[in-house]
């Protein structure tokens, strides 16, 4: 039998060797190595985090073989502040198709951005767009961070995040709508000129017009009320303005008049005279415009005199204050089978539905 320590050849049946003393009977020992604890969760969590934060270490290596070196030096801040479009700083590095393809990608969510700007995808593409920017800026530090941490990287992609949105997307957004506004229109009863859902374009608070016309196509904000059998929703709404501050609008046997002179069809409410009754006068107050209301919906309930409350609460809801009026509307985006400006005197002549 060998020895295990001294390799010297013992006879068969001894229990230690005869050159170095050690045990030769293993008859007690257990051939299969111990094996660690698992350590429960903190173990298993901590073992994931050193597998991710390897994998992501493998994956920036490959990020800064691919950015060629971005980062590396305080040369670095001129593709940096390229990057304000996103894409130039990987051009301005020489690596001008991975640049490309990140600038036409930003520039595709971008247009796809002002295609549904004002409905319910817009945001889904303006955060796409922010995300395609930072990932454009983040690039530039790859090296520098291939070090660091899990945490520190996120944190840095969320930092960059966070400023690309308040110096360059929110300033921006903000501008635009100082300039131009586009909104759905909602909740309102369908009119020969627009419907429920269509998306509209007027001019923002910097291009409003120091006063409002008769026939204009206005947006305007609805003050909610409430009476016996109605309710009327807070929101906007979309009208001619029928007549402004001093005139007297009168409905007589269905015929609307101002200062006595008859309103030509193409300064008609957009669905007509409903629901305001065969008699009515008024006098339009200071700072307000005479706006019918008849694409404004009402939610009711069966009561008494409910056709009279109905009435009622039209006539209420024409006297407009002009600091109410958003603006003139000019433009239909969407749909786009619709598409187009919003010229309701040559419609109104030609029956047509735009």
């Amino acid at each position: 039998m060998e020895c295990p320590n001294c390799s010297f050849q013992n006879m068969p049946g001894l229990k230690r060797c005869g050159r170095c003393a050690s045990a030769l009977d293993f008859t007690g020992v257990d051939f299969v190595p111990p094996r660690a604890s698992r350590g429960g969760l903190a173990q298993a969590i901590r073992t994931r985090l050193d597998r991710d934060r390897f994998a992501t270490g493998r994956g920036f290596a490959a990020l800064a073989r691919r950015a060629r070196g971005i980062g590396q030096g305080p040369a670095s801040w001129r593709p940096v502040w390229l990057s304000i479009v996103p894409g130039l700083g990987q051009v301005a590095l020489g690596d001008r198709r991975f640049g490309r393809a990140i600038l036409g990608s930003w520039l595709g969510c971008l247009l796809l951005l002002l295609l549904y700007v004002g409905g319910a995808a817009e945001w889904f593409f303006y955060l796409l767009l922010v995300g395609i920017h930072t990932f454009a800026v983040s690039l530039l530090f790859v090296v520098s961070l291939q070090s660091a941490t899990l945490l520190r990287r996120m944190l840095t992609g969320f930092g960059i995040w966070t400023m690309l949105n308040l110096a360059l997307y929110l300033p921006g957004r903000w501008l635009a709508n100082r300039i131009v506004v586009v909104t759905e229109v909602n909740h309102i009863i369908e009119t020969p000129f627009i419907r429920d859902g269509d998306v509209i374009m007027y001019p923002g608070p910097w291009m409003r017009p120091e006063s409002f016309q008769v026939g204009d196509l206005v947006l305007y904000r609805i003050v909610a009320g409430a009476g016996q059998g109605y309710l009327i929703r807070a929101g906007y709404s979309i009208d001619r303005i029928i007549a402004t501050e001093g005139d007297l609008v009168r409905i007589r046997d269905g015929v609307l008049s101002v200062n006595d002179v008859a309103v030509p069809p193409e300064h008609q409410p957009l669905n007509g005279l409903a629901r305001m009754g065969d008699a009515f006068e008024a006098r339009v107050r200071p700072g307000h415009v005479f706006i019918i209301p008849s694409a404004l919906q009402l939610t009711t309930n069966n009561g008494a005199n409910l056709e009279r409350a109905i009435i009622q609460t039209y006539r209420e809801a024409t006297q407009v204050p002009v600091e109410n009026v958003l603006g003139k509307v000019l433009w239909r985006l969407r749909p786009w089978s619709r598409f187009g400006t919003l010229e309701p005197a040559r419609d109104s002549a030609s029956g047509a539905t735009p």
